[in-house]
């Protein structure tokens, strides 16, 4: 074979061969990389009778004051062919003597239930990769089917696995799918996380754009004031209920959830991340109705899955009653280039924790 490695190849160039790729993480896309606003990046590619084959988005990052080379949910690229690896990896090895980077990490988007797993895993190994049992998203991934036999599962089926709409309703819940703007702000008070913020929330909805869907669930606290009262439930929900209308008003934003839509035209996989409730409100289920919204929309726009990651759910639960299936990914594989720095590192690392 006549590969010819690229050091630079053009974002249209890139975004046309991730199109059309068997699967994709949004994460690989270079959007990604302008929505976390990382400053250094390479996206380089392997051409085959001057077609396309393969390609990487590599993010040059510090750590600890080195240079790291991280590929975002590793290569696209036939992990199966052996050849094509080693002309990979070799080139990358050379890139990154070139911009000084200590290592090379890769966490390939790639289940263990692929059927050539063990080949993967093993022409990785032999490019002299380093395997641990370590993916970069800790949370555990569910795939929900939405057509069974290429037909959509009725939505009267999802709703009997969810609660009845009426267990909201009565309780003056109700749910809103946004992309607007506006809407950033209370995004982002609702994660309540440090690492989510503002900036990430809009760098998202510019660079995804038309992809990319808020989920909110809000309640009418003087509609669930009264349904508390007519149920006679205990004192103490009440009088918690009717100091939050004092303090924060009649209507409160109680969840909320993302959606993102495929970019490439084979995957047909609907992303579903960020997903949170207010932990003073557990009782109501705000995850499950949310998640029962994320499937309408996904489901509207004709995809065959959802697929939960980087969500605070139940994985056995969605496993048991919705016929989904949990992923595991093959695993975090690192190229040390500097072996003096990657184990300084590793000892820097073990110090913090």
């Amino acid at each position: 074979m006549g590969y010819i490695f690229k050091e630079k190849i053009t974002y249209s160039q890139y975004d046309k061969f991730i199109k059309n790729y068997s699967y994709l993480s949004f994460m690989q896309e270079n959007n990604w990389a302008k929505t976390k606003e990382y400053k250094n990046y390479l996206i380089v590619g392997i051409l085959n009778n001057n077609e396309l084959c393969a390609v990487a988005l590599i993010i040059i990052r510090k750590k600890h004051g080195n240079n790291q080379f991280f590929i975002p949910n590793g290569y696209l690229i036939d992990y199966s062919n052996a050849e094509l690896v080693s002309f990979m990896t070799e080139n990358i090895k050379r890139l990154a003597h070139k911009y000084h980077a200590y290592v090379i990490d890769i966490y390939p988007y790639i289940s263990t239930k692929n059927k050539n797993y063990n080949i993967i895993h093993n022409n990785l190994l032999k490019n002299n990769y380093k395997w641990t049992n370590e993916y970069i998203d800790k949370s555990k991934n569910v795939l929900i089917p939405l057509r069974r036999s290429n037909k959509k599962i009725p939505k009267t089926e999802w709703k009997r696995k969810y609660e009845d709409k009426d267990f909201y309703l009565k309780r003056g819940i109700f749910f809103e799918v946004s992309d607007n703007f506006e809407d950033i702000k209370r995004f982002s008070n609702l994660m309540d996380d440090k690492n989510f913020d503002d900036e990430l929330i809009a760098n998202l909805l510019i660079n995804f754009k038309d992809r990319i869907k808020m989920i909110f669930a809000k309640i009418d606290l003087v509609f669930y004031l009264n349904f508390l009262k007519e149920n006679k439930v205990s004192d103490d929900e009440v009088i918690k209920i009717e100091e939050l209308i004092k303090s924060l008003g009649e209507e409160i934003d109680v969840g909320c959830a993302l959606t993102i839509f495929p970019y490439n035209i084979k995957d047909n996989i609907c992303e579903y991340v960020y997903n949170k409730e207010k932990e003073s409100f557990g009782n109501l289920r705000i995850s499950n109705g949310l998640l029962y919204e994320a499937l309408k929309l996904a489901s509207s726009n004709n995809f065959y899955f959802l697929k939960l990651s980087n969500v605070d759910l139940n994985q056995d639960y969605y496993v048991d009653n919705y016929q989904g299936f949990p992923i595991k990914y093959i695993g975090h594989y690192s190229l040390v280039i500097n072996k003096i720095i990657y184990f300084l590192n590793k000892e820097v690392k073990k110090r913090r924790t």
